[in-house]
């Protein structure tokens, strides 16, 4: 009985509602908010681009329920530490090391109307230039339309994310929607968030010590060992 309540939802969703749906009219929408966060990689401040930040990530929705901490990357962590990694990644910019040169945004792979709004997920194919390696990325983007206000809100699937917090972002997201998770290779070759993190801090010459190698390299046993599990369930 379930399935099928599930089922006629999503035919609800997808057909009766379809005049409804607003996502494939809102690309140019999604561009602006990705252009207004480079700009602001590049030259705004760290105020401006907190409150960017805040305006469009779906996750800050839920920071009252986690006082003191931001979702950063898959978890949520100390509010401090996330404002100095955005930080680091403006330097990066400023300082000309990352460039984004482009971003392809993708037909949508589902959208339909859930419990939270309007939801589109947006295969989206990136080009970095990352201390002068170009590197190409693909990831799914999950836009979601609050009725109520009719704004868009943007979270982007790692693939890592602990099930608490999936549910908590999107309680009644199907399963029959296979997300993929993100992924970055230069050339043929994938690349760890680890090694991105050591240059990244090299290149800004600060010292990556044993024990900082040892808890990246911990960090990214944990992601890989998490994706793995997703992907199972």
């Amino acid at each position: 009985m379930k399935k099928i309540l599930i089922s006629i939802l999503m035919m609800v969703s997808s057909g009766a509602y379809a005049k409804d749906l607003q996502c494939a009219d809102s690309y140019k929408t999604f561009e602006s908010i990705e252009a207004e966060s480079i700009k602001l990689l590049k030259s705004g401040s760290l105020e401006e681009l907190k409150a960017h930040s805040d305006k469009y990530d779906l996750t800050y929705l839920s920071s009252d329920k986690h006082p003191g901490q931001r979702y950063f990357y898959g978890e949520w962590i100390d509010e401090s530490e996330a404002e100095a990694g955005l930080a680091i990644l403006a330097t990066m910019f400023r300082s000309e090391k990352m460039k984004h040169i482009q971003s392809i945004p993708l037909k949508p792979k589902a959208n339909f109307i859930s419990s939270i709004g309007e939801i589109c997920v947006v295969p989206t194919k990136n080009q970095t230039v990352f201390l002068g390696e170009t590197l190409k990325s693909n990831t799914d983007i999950i836009y979601v339309r609050k009725l109520e206000n009719n704004q868009w809100y943007l979270y982007s699937f790692i693939g890592s994310e602990l099930k608490e917090d999936f549910e908590e972002f999107f309680p009644d997201f199907p399963k029959s929607i296979k997300l993929t998770p993100s992924s970055t290779r230069n050339g043929g070759r994938e690349v760890s968030s680890t090694e991105m993190s050591i240059k990244m801090l090299e290149a800004l010459n600060i010292e990556v010590t044993p024990e900082m190698l040892n808890e990246l390299k911990k960090k990214q046993k944990e992601v890989e060992d998490r994706k793995k599990q997703n992907l199972l369930n």
